[in-house]
């Protein structure tokens, strides 16, 4: 059975994806514009809007509300091509879904990306659940090809440098 992964890969083949190019990381501020239900820890993804970096670091101090992340871009041709990109975020320990009470360890969505266009990949620190030290990951991904990973240490220590 064919997922929608490989259903949007089919309809775009004859986009040629390059790589990721990255115009900056770090913690960000943001406004929610919206969310929908999703198969992530809490349920849901949040669409965001007005980012500005705070600070562009790898470090981060793991408080309720905090997000980081990066602006990348889809490199490749023929540019402004929709392109599926699977968006990973892999949690040091695991966490605990509020939702079901089950561990997880990563989470998952597809999210259609013209190439060449700026755009964002974030992780928000959303309440106790998810309030977890270590290095947690966020990886892209077109068809079976991973175009980056990008890694961030959650540190409590980070709280009082900042």
């Amino acid at each position: 059975m064919a997922s929608w992964f490989d259903a949007g890969f089919a309809a775009t083949r004859d986009a040629n994806v390059t790589g990721v190019t990255i115009v900056d990381f770090g913690v960000y501020t943001a406004k929610s514009l919206s969310s929908k239900r999703a198969k992530t820890p809490n349920g849901k993804i949040q669409w965001l809007r007005d980012f500005q970096l705070l600070q562009s670091t790898r470090v981060v101090c793991p408080r309720p509300g905090a997000t980081f992340g990066f602006h990348y871009s889809v490199d490749g041709a023929p540019s402004g091509v929709e392109v599926p990109i699977r968006v990973g975020v892999r949690y040091p320990q695991g966490v605990r879904s509020p939702l079901t009470g089950v561990w997880v360890d990563h989470a998952e969505h597809v999210f259609p990306r013209n190439l060449g266009e700026v755009r964002f990949s974030d992780c928000s620190i959303d309440g106790a659940w998810d309030n977890v030290e270590g290095t947690w990951s966020i990886d892209l991904w077109w068809a079976h090809v991973e175009l980056t990973e990008q890694d961030f240490e959650l540190n409590r220590k980070a709280c009082t440098e900042s």
